[in-house]
């Protein structure tokens, strides 16, 4: 876990300078730049996305941090390797937890496990109050109002061997060409 955070910070300060950082996604689709819509991979996912799905069905868009840290189900379903660069600060590391939303979510709702629909959409939600009003009887808040809006999150997942962020916003990604060629 530790080697995780260390990487997680590695990765954030190569792209201090800069604010920027590479982020991973593979796909079937091949052209040159791609448009990815986290409403779209709400219910047209692969396969290999459903389990994750089954932590939360919070729309995203998963990259990884690493590309050699790829699943092989997916590179060998998806073999397109597309690159986009973010502002490092967007990201919320959820491995620091630095606003303790792990144990808040499952406080606000007194649950044992985390509820990862909650922490996603605490990390998006705007200072605008929700159009129907029975939203906040039932949507416990678990971050200040005005608090910071996030566009990612950083987790791991496979026992914390993969490291990935995932992206709440439409993305336009570019592939990368292989270097082998």
């Amino acid at each position: 876990m530790k080697d995780l955070v260390d990487n997680w910070r590695v990765f954030v300060q190569e792209g201090i300078g800069s604010g920027k950082v590479d982020l991973y996604h593979f796909s079937r689709t091949d052209s040159e730049t791609l448009e990815l819509d986290p409403e779209f991979f709400k219910t047209k996912r692969s396969h290999y996305s459903r389990n994750d799905y089954n932590v939360s069905s919070f729309p995203r868009v998963f990259f990884y941090v690493d590309p050699t840290e790829v699943e092989s189900v997916v590179k060998s379903s998806s073999p397109n390797l597309y690159v986009v660069q973010v502002n490092s600060g967007d990201i919320y590391n959820l491995m620091e937890d630095p606003e303790d939303l792990l144990n808040k979510s499952k406080k606000a709702m007194s649950q044992v496990r985390a509820d990862f629909s909650k922490i996603f959409k605490s990390l998006t939600l705007t200072d605008k109050p929700h159009s129907d009003p029975q939203y906040a009887k039932y949507f416990v808040p678990i971050r200040e109002e005005g608090s910071k809006r996030y566009k990612g999150v950083y987790y791991t997942i496979n026992g914390g061997q993969t490291q990935v962020v995932v992206w709440f916003d439409k993305i336009n990604v570019n592939k990368k060409e292989s270097e082998d060629k």
